[in-house]
This record gives structure tokens, sequence and C-alpha cells, in this order.
């Protein structure tokens, strides 16, 4: 691939997580940083030797998702330092390289289907270190104790619970967990244009580690609070 035909593949990219995935400010620039500067190297270290890169496309979809749901399934690469922002950048790809191509992804990968990809018994290897520069928004820790107060006023019994599964930390935990809770912001903070006046009961609202994941999943896409509860509803 020339390189103006890899310019021309990022622009397609980043287009389409923009206007299909809904990705934008400092979320699309991560994700298009961990495509470019981080897949490479992760990947070829951790699950496929020779790996140079998405937009040489040396792997077909199903090899793509492959791909991905042995990221997804890899706590420890999942966990450390840009782990999850690569595993979104190759699941991003993966559904551009699908919507490209006009084909199905539910077709490449049934639910519990698993794909082979080359080379997957590799040495594994950790510990190498990378120079990250973004741009982080301010939180205000005030809006999130409101946040919290507010809606465990709301509980009967006065506990800090997750708004979309009702978890309650404390009460699986212990002490330890009491008032242990995560704050979503609504709308993301990326999307706000700058400064602005927050709301804690409008703009905030308390979830679950799991539930805040999910809401950001890639796989999901952005989901809203009553999406994930139906999707809750729907597995139970």
């Amino acid at each position: 691939m020339t390189p103006e035909e890899r310019l021309a593949r990022r622009k397609e990219f980043r287009k389409y997580l923009r206007t299909r995935e809904r990705i934008s400010g400092s979320d699309l620039n991560a994700v298009m940083q961990a495509a470019e500067q981080f897949v490479p190297t992760l990947v070829e270290d951790r699950f496929l030797h020779g790996f140079v890169g998405l937009y040489e496309e040396t792997l077909d979809l199903s090899q793509l998702l492959a791909l991905a749901r042995r990221m997804e399934r890899d706590e420890q690469f999942i966990n450390q330092k840009q782990g999850y922002t690569c595993f979104r950048a190759v699941v991003g790809y993966a559904r551009y390289f699908a919507d490209r191509n006009g084909l199905d992804m539910g077709v490449f990968l049934p639910p519990e289907a698993d794909y082979p990809i080359p080379d997957e018994d590799l040495p594994i290897h950790e510990g190498r270190e990378y120079e990250v520069r973004g741009i982080r928004y301010e939180r205000d820790k005030n809006a999130r104790t409101q946040c919290i107060d507010y809606y465990k006023s709301l509980d009967p019994e006065n506990k800090c619970r997750c708004q979309v599964c009702k978890m309650c930390f404390e009460e699986v935990y212990g002490e330890i967990g009491k008032d242990f809770i995560e704050v979503h912001h609504l709308v993301p903070i990326s999307e706000r244009g700058g400064d602005y006046t927050v709301n804690p009961v409008r703009d905030l609202v308390p979830l679950c580690s799991n539930c805040h994941s999910m809401i950001h999943s890639a796989l999901g896409g952005r989901l809203t609070l009553q999406d994930l509860m139906d999707r809750i509803a729907r597995n139970r």
C-alpha cells in the first residue's frame, strides 16, 4: 500500500468512526492514535507475529473479529495501558471493513464462534513502556458527591446503587464498598465544547463499573441507560 493509499484509508476510517459509530472529540483521537501507533506493536508482540497494521488489511473480516475476541478475553491485555483502546480500534476497523465491503459481520462471527488466526502460541511479552499524550477533561468532585447523595436519597435504604442493574457495592463487599460507585456523564464532556455548568442531577448518574464499561463499549456502540436495562432484561 502506498503512502497516499494509506492516508486515504485513514481518512475514510476516521470518517466512519465519526459518522457511523458516533465517536468524536478526544475519544475519536484516542482510538485513531491506538489504531496507528499502538495496535501494530501490541498485536505483533502478543497475538500475531508479522502484523504490520490495520490499514494494510493483511487480515480478512473473520480474522479481524477473531483477533478482537482474543483481545477482549485477555484480561491482562485489556487492563494494560492502551489495551482497551486498541481493542476498540480493532473492533471499529472490523465494522468499517464490513461496511465498506458490504459484509454481514454476523455471518463471519456467530455469537459463540471462535476463528483461529496464525501464530496463536507465540511467547507473551510484557513490560514495554509507551509515552502517551492526550487531553483530559476537568471533573468537579462536588458534582460527583451531589449526584451520589441525590440518588441515595431516592433509595429506600439510603444506599448507593447502580441506576441500571441496582447493584450496591456495600451489600456485596461490606464497609469498603460503602458509597463506592462510578459517575457517568449522560452527555460526554468531550461533546460539550469546553467549560460548562454541570447539573449533578440532570447530567450525571451513578453506575457500577460493569454497567459503566458497557455503556461505553465499542461492541455495543453508544448505549443509553434504557438500552442497557433492556439488554439485561433480555439476557436474564
